[in-house]
């Protein structure tokens, strides 16, 4: 346990310390985040050089969200989309694509090694909730500093 609480201290230390990763430019980078745990990481890194906008909230259910016709607005204003992977958003391709978006699209799981669903009908399935596992997001850090 002890481990685990320097873990987030070093994590929240980063997340503070890579707030000033680019230099001010005239406009800040449109960035589009899938949903908000997300969205709260990339806004500490980008700070006030990205101008956010979040798909799904906090009160939000990503494995359902329907997106509205806005979104593909969004998307086609976006210099660059996080999202998840791992089918957590069923729904972006299909958005991206009637987007006519040219932002570049990071996935985030693509540089973790996921977990796998333990109970249930799911068990033994990969698991798409990443962030419930802290060693996740000191990776997802610096893919998104790095995209950034």
């Amino acid at each position: 346990m002890r481990y685990l609480r320097s873990l987030v201290v070093v994590l929240l230390f980063s997340l503070l310390t890579l707030n000033t990763i680019h230099a001010q430019s005239a406009a800040p980078l449109n960035v589009v985040v899938t949903y908000s745990i997300l969205g709260d990481v990339v806004q500490n890194i980008g700070g006030d050089t990205i101008s956010l906008t979040t798909l799904v909230g906090p009160d939000g259910d990503t494995h359902t969200y329907e997106p509205i016709p806005q979104d593909s607005v969004t998307l086609s204003e976006a210099g660059i989309i996080f999202e998840n992977g791992l089918e957590f958003e069923g729904w972006i391709d299909d958005l991206y694509s009637a987007s006519g978006s040219q932002a570049e699209r990071v996935v985030i799981s693509d540089s973790i090694t996921p977990g796998t669903i333990g109970l249930g009908d799911e068990a033994g399935e990969t698991d798409p909730h990443i962030w419930q596992n802290p060693y996740n997001y000191v990776q997802v850090i610096s893919v998104v500093r790095d995209a950034l």
